[in-house]
């Protein structure tokens, strides 16, 4: 058994070594902390006592978090993506890398759906909506080129 001189100047105890464990848990006392063992007359700190020492805290076991499932629907997002971007720079066959994005990305966000916990969903959604606007600005751009007629056309007057 011990007594303990508190942050308070307060003298508590006797105590045992579970409750002076316990305190040390709860930062009540610590290393210089002054203890007097049962029978002794001069106070030491609690850094003197190995007896007193705390046991190292059980060093938790690290476990990675689970993978999510590498699938064909990742791998159709991803065709998806680059198909849709690379709509967005070709001229020549923009339209149909955009169709193909679209048709694509709509597969992986099919297989997705079915499973939550697939890679892809955020490709697929951004490989759709790139290459939905890819298209979009493909069909414009033949609007504006091919069916209107050539008097309209600003440059015209150059």
């Amino acid at each position: 058994m011990y007594k303990i001189i508190g942050s308070d100047q307060k003298i508590y105890g006797p105590v045992g070594i579970g409750q002076i464990h316990q305190w040390m848990a709860e930062g009540r006392v610590n290393s210089g902390t002054l203890v007097q063992p049962d029978g002794a007359t001069d106070w030491r700190p609690l850094s003197m006592f190995p007896e007193l020492a705390v046991p190292p805290p059980l060093t938790p076991i690290y476990l990675p978090p689970p993978q999510a499932v590498r699938s064909d629907s990742s791998n159709m997002a991803t065709i998806g993506l680059v198909c849709g971007i690379l709509a967005l720079c070709c001229c020549c066959f923009g339209r149909l890398l955009g169709a193909a994005g679209i048709i694509c990305s709509s597969i992986a966000l099919a297989q997705s759906s079915n499973d939550p916990q697939r890679l892809g969903y955020g490709a697929a959604m951004a490989g759709l909506v790139i290459s939905i606007i890819a298209l979009l600005l493909h069909s414009l751009s033949f609007l504006t080129l091919f069916l209107l007629p050539l008097h309209r056309h600003p440059w015209h007057m150059l």
